[in-house]
């Protein structure tokens, strides 16, 4: 018996690391698919989408190996969104499988998610060196394949984050929207790591300057504001307040009062006299704050509860009409990912969806009391990432992002090795 279960660990490992090598090629990929929809060469699904579904595909593979009630209810969840798209094919004559099959993988991109922290939880929960440090290489190449991106910006390569004026970068990945969420998640895991793992102190603030100077490059708000949110969380270590002191006080302080300004500064410098900030003054006079802020989301939710009270069946308000469905009513999505899930899945599929991102910022806590070494990573990322889906959406939906994020949250599971 002992025999057989060693048999079987070892093959699980071996295809383990086989999975996570796969994921080197996730941004490179994501660069070929960014540069063919640029010169508008399309397939009927993506290289991008496919090499990610192939990915998740060798994941499901390997929790069905031995099957737990998580996976199980996440499958379950995957069923359950798919019905709405289903019951509109049989009940209306616009529909086709064509329909049925994206809405099937926009559905799979908020499932991915899940199902990536998942299987990171079970490589996180058992010291295995190896497929652990291969992990730690594909971050680290990740961030490394991203950061190039955005720095050929300087070299006159890459795709602009506004087609006006040339203006910010998006390097030659496609999805502009998405690349803050994958941005915000790589810094994190790394600049954790510097400061509360290895504890390099000087090596963090110089990797915090040069991400700052990434996120104005990009010129993306999410990304520039996020930086400095995801340092100021890092740096707000409550284990540090049992050892207070004025001087830390003082550097706390002195931290907020000049990294803020500091990065206001910067980018106005760098952007002053470009078009986005003509723009940016522009809709900052003719818009109130909230909607300058959620930049017209706030106006989209307006324009959809009437069409959502007169429109939709007491069937599709509980379980949702589809995607398809949702976003051909609206003519878009609203980019909030709480009340897009709302409307595409029903009360149902809001309902899932907050009660599973309330249990893992529970467990989240629950780890950090039990002093595992990246919770508080996991939950600061958490909370910093529901914030962005709120006001900027594309997070829990992020086709680019989303295994990397289901990696961040499976680190509340982490357990060093033994030695």
């Amino acid at each position: 018996m002992l025999a057989n279960n060693n048999t079987l660990s070892y093959s699980s490992f071996n295809f383990d690391w086989f999975i996570v090598a796969t994921m080197f090629m996730l941004l490179p990929v994501d660069m070929i698919n960014g540069i063919l929809l640029k010169e508008g060469i399309e397939f009927p699904i993506s290289i991008g989408q496919f090499y990610k579904l192939f990915v998740i595909f060798l994941i499901f593979i390997r929790l069905c190996v031995r099957p737990k009630l998580d996976f199980l209810l996440l499958l379950g969840t995957l069923i359950l969104f798919t019905i709405p798209s289903i019951f509109q094919f049989f009940s209306n004559d616009d529909y086709s499988l064509r329909i049925i099959f994206d809405d099937f993988i926009k559905t799979s991109k908020y499932i991915s998610v899940f199902l990536v922290l998942i299987y990171f939880q079970r490589i996180f929960t058992f010291p295995r060196k190896k497929t652990r440090s291969l992990v730690k290489s594909w971050l680290v190449f990740s961030y490394l394949v991203f950061a190039i991106n955005i720095l050929l910006k300087y070299l006159g390569l890459g795709f602009p984050m506004y087609d006006y004026d040339n203006t910010g970068t998006t390097g030659f990945f496609y999805a502009g929207n998405e690349i803050s969420a994958l941005f915000l998640v790589l810094y994190g895991i790394i600049a954790y790591h510097l400061y509360e793992i290895k504890k390099a102190k000087t090596w963090f603030f110089m990797f915090f300057l040069f991400n700052l100077f990434l996120g104005i490059t990009i010129t993306s708000k999410p990304a520039m504001l996020g930086i400095i949110l995801v340092t100021l969380l890092i740096l707000a270590n409550p284990e540090n307040l049992k050892r207070i002191s004025l001087r830390k006080i003082m550097i706390w302080i002195t931290s907020i009062v000049l990294l803020i300004p500091l990065t206001v500064y910067i980018a106005y410098e760098l952007l002053k006299d470009s078009l986005i900030m003509h723009r940016i003054d522009y809709f900052y006079n003719k818009w109130d704050l909230t909607t300058f802020i959620f930049s017209e989301r706030n106006l989209r939710v307006k324009e959809m509860i009437p069409i959502y009270k007169k429109d939709w069946t007491i069937w599709e308000k509980i379980i949702g009409g589809g995607q398809y469905f949702y976003e051909n009513q609206l003519g878009n999505i609203i980019e909030i990912d709480f009340l897009d899930i709302f409307f595409a899945y029903g009360i149902i599929g809001a309902l899932i969806f907050t009660v599973v991102i309330i249990g893992l910022f529970l467990k989240g806590f629950l780890q950090i009391k039990n002093r595992f070494p990246y919770a508080r990573l996991a939950l600061l990322m958490l909370f910093v990432l529901v914030l962005e889906s709120s006001i900027a959406g594309h997070v829990f939906n992020s086709g680019i992002a989303g295994i990397y994020i289901g990696a961040c949250f499976g680190l509340m599971f982490f357990k060093p090795a033994p030695e």
